[in-house]
């Protein structure tokens, strides 16, 4: 299976590139997924209008109707009203992309699966692994991965942001790499700022006690020495962009 970047909206200010990522993406892609946060009362009834775009133009491919967070609603009964709105049951649907069509017919699957519990993992799993078409490996058996070094801890670095900053937060913080110390015994010091918009956005990231930022550096420092086969240390300086 491979990962790309999904489709998180405009309206975040992302880079083009991640904007435009899931289409390319799309062009190597078996099967399509949607993941919608169950749990967000404000976003979850409509599908992005970019992400309509996208299965249009790739309605050759099978798209399935992820809907997660679902152990986090008290009533389940309101899931099959969000599909029948999603999947466009609720009324007459047309083949035509707009600026007004909030779903899609399509969809071969419907999925109700909570992350955080493991509920409706396993048969989204098995629906996958069965639906993936055999094809030449990506990488060399013998290598981890094609991603550089930096990259690599930025990216998992980023992983605990997004795990343990809530809503929007995550998207828009920037990570800046400051300095880099190899030593002579194979262990690596890494200095990284963590950039947000507003003063008032630090405290969120920080913690209490700096509870937050701890964690998210300890974690992070954990996968990296398992990834790296080495010994790392984490120095993370929340800041605010005004400020840099």
């Amino acid at each position: 299976m491979s990962k790309y970047p999904t489709h998180v909206g405009s309206r975040l200010g992302l880079s083009r590139a991640m904007m435009t990522d899931p289409y390319h993406s799309c062009m190597e892609a078996d099967i399509v997924l949607v993941l919608v946060d169950a749990a967000n009362k404000w976003l979850r009834e409509t599908l992005d209008y970019q992400i309509i775009k996208m299965l249009q133009q790739n309605v050759h491919l099978p798209s399935l109707l992820v809907l997660n967070k679902v152990d986090k609603l008290k009533d389940k009964s309101y899931l099959l009203h969000l599909t029948d709105l999603l999947t466009g049951r609720e009324e007459q649907s047309s083949d035509v992309v707009s600026d007004h069509m909030i779903h899609w017919k399509h969809f071969s699957d419907v999925f109700m699966i909570s992350a955080l519990t493991g509920d409706g993992v396993d048969g989204l799993r098995q629906h996958l692994l069965s639906h993936c078409q055999p094809g030449e490996w990506m990488l060399d058996a013998a290598q981890y991965t094609d991603t550089p070094t930096q990259s690599l801890v930025e990216d998992m670095i980023r992983e605990k942001l997004y795990i343990h900053l809530d809503q929007e937060l995550p998207y828009i913080i920037r990570q800046e790499n400051v300095l880099w110390e190899e030593y002579a015994d194979g262990s690596l010091s890494i200095y990284q700022n963590v950039i947000c918009e507003k003063d008032s956005q630090k405290p969120i990231i920080i913690g209490r006690d700096g509870a937050v930022i701890k964690t998210i550096a300890s974690e992070a420092v954990s996968d990296l020495e398992k990834a790296l086969g080495r010994s790392i240390k984490l120095f993370l300086y929340v800041k605010a962009r005004k400020h840099i």
